[in-house]
C-alpha cells in the first residue's frame, strides 16, 4: 500500500506551508559619544546657531613704587558657533507587501531598524570629530597604542597643550578608541611575556611613549584584565577609557583616529531630535505608505587646540 508524506522529498513536497518562527534586528553597537559630550540644544526661536564665546587672556606686569600703572591690558573675545544640519533615512511599503510578509510586527521592526541608524549616524558624525583637534597628534600610522601614550594625553590635558600659556582642561576627560586598538593597550598593560619582539617594549625609556614594564606577581590590573577584558581598564591617568566600534578604519593603513577630550571640548547641539513621520494617507500611484525619520544636530569642538588630541593608532584585526 503506498503511503504518502507530507514534507520536503516526500510525496507531498509543495503542500506545505513555510513558518518561520523570529525575525531578528541584527546587534548594533550602542551610541556612545551623546552621553560623554557637551549638550547644548538649539531651541524654537534661537536661529539656525549657537555660539559660545569666550574671553581672552590678560596679563599681569611687575609695578614700580611710586610711578602709575599706565599701560591698560587689552580686552578680547572669541566666537565659536554650531550649525545644525538635518539627517534622515526614508524606508516605503507596498500595501500589498504588508498583507503579504509573515511578519505581523513589521512596522514595529522597521521602526527599530530606522531609529538604530540615525542612532548610529549620529555617533559616527561625533568621531569624526577626532581630527578637528589643533594640537599636536598623539600616535601616528602603524603605532600600536601603549599606556605611555595615555599618559602623554593626560599630560597634554593638564595644561591644555600649551607649556607657555597653560589653559587646564576642564575635567571629566575621556578616550574614545575602537576595540582593536584597546586590545593592544590592554595587552602591554598584562604583560603576558617578558620575551618580547623588538628590543624596546619592556625598557623604560623617554623615545618610546608606549613602553611597558615586564611581568610581575600581584600585578592587580593584570589580573584584572585578564578576568574583565576592557571593563577592568576604567580610568587611565586620571582619563576615562570606553570603546566605539564606530570609529572609522583606514581601510589601506588599517589605523584609525580616536581621540581624547574634555566634556567641555566635543559639542553636540541638537535642533530636532530623530522623529518619526509615518504618512497619513496611502500614496495613490505607489499604492504604499513612506516611513521618514529625521531630526538636525551639529556636531564640533570648543578650544580645539586645548580642550582636545586626536589618537592615531593602528586598528588591524587581532590575530592571537
Amino acid at each position: 500500500m503506498a503511503v504518502s508524506r507530507v514534507g520536503t522529498g516526500q510525496a507531498l513536497n509543495v503542500s506545505t506551508n513555510t513558518i518561520i518562527s523570529e525575525f531578528n534586528l541584527l546587534m548594533e553597537w550602542a551610541p556612545l559619544l551623546r552621553k560623554l559630550c557637551r549638550v547644548i540644544p538649539l531651541n524654537a526661536g534661537e536661529g539656525p546657531s549657537k555660539y559660545i564665546n569666550n574671553y581672552g587672556r590678560l596679563t599681569a606686569r611687575n609695578l614700580i613704587d611710586g610711578t602709575d600703572l599706565a599701560q591698560a591690558e587689552e580686552l578680547s573675545d572669541d566666537q565659536t558657533s554650531y550649525t545644525p544640519s538635518e539627517v534622515g533615512l526614508k524606508v516605503i511599503l507596498t500595501k500589498r507587501g504588508l498583507r503579504q510578509t509573515a511578519d505581523r510586527e513589521l512596522l514595529k521592526n522597521i521602526g527599530r531598524l530606522m531609529a538604530a541608524a540615525y542612532a548610529r549616524r549620529e555617533d559616527e558624525d561625533g568621531l569624526l570629530q577626532a581630527t578637528s583637534f589643533t594640537s599636536t597628534a598623539i600616535g601616528g600610522a602603524g603605532d600600536i597604542l601603549g599606556p605611555g601614550h595615555v599618559a602623554a594625553a593626560a599630560a597634554g590635558l593638564a595644561i591644555g597643550n600649551d607649556r607657555n600659556a597653560p589653559e587646564p582642561a576642564p575635567p571629566p576627560w575621556h578616550y574614545v578608541a575602537h576595540p582593536t586598538q584597546l586590545t593592544a593597550l590592554e595587552g602591554r598593560l598584562i604583560p603576558l611575556t617578558d620575551v618580547p619582539t623588538g628590543t624596546n617594549d619592556y625598557v623604560p625609556s623617554t623615545g618610546d611613549s608606549g613602553d611597558t614594564v615586564g611581568p610581575r606577581a600581584g600585578n592587580k590590573i593584570a589580573d584584572d584584565i585578564l578576568m574583565k577584558g576592557y571593563k577592568a581598564l576604567g580610568q587611565l591617568f586620571g582619563i576615562n577609557i570606553y570603546r566605539d566600534a564606530n570609529v572609522v578604519i583606514n581601510s589601506t593603513t588599517d589605523d584609525g583616529n580616536g581621540m581624547v577630550f574634555s566634556k567641555e571640548g566635543l559639542i553636540l547641539v541638537p535642533e530636532v531630535d530623530a522623529e518619526a513621520t509615518p504618512q497619513r494617507e496611502e500614496d495613490a500611484s505607489l499604492r504604499g505608505f513612506e516611513l521618514v525619520v529625521s531630526g538636525s544636530y551639529a556636531w564640533g569642538v570648543f578650544r580645539a587646540a586645548a580642550y582636545g588630541l586626536t589618537m592615531t593608532f593602528d586598528a588591524s584585526m587581532p590575530t592571537g
